[in-house]
């Protein structure tokens, strides 16, 4: 049972330093910047695959998604 409660304590984990908080920060940067990149990217139809590198790729795709709001939309399949 200890594991479980340590598994659930993560806030005491971070304030204790067995957890470093960059284990919650990079993968959370990840989720806030690198999908919507992914997405946006998709929709403004850019190359996947550089879209896919910079996305996971952690202050890289802060810039990412700033890049591919500010380009013009190129050929998308999903438009009408």
């Amino acid at each position: 049972m200890d594991i479980l409660d340590q598994l659930f304590n993560i806030y005491e984990m971070f304030r204790t330093g067995e957890l470093h908080l960059l284990y919650l920060l990079i993968p959370l940067q990840i989720l806030l910047f690198g999908i919507p990149a992914f997405i946006i990217a998709r929709y403004k139809g850019q190359n996947l695959r550089y879209a896919r590198i910079a996305a996971l790729i952690p202050i890289i795709n802060i810039v990412a998604i700033f890049y591919y709001l500010m380009i013009r939309k190129t050929y998308s399949p999903y438009t009408n």
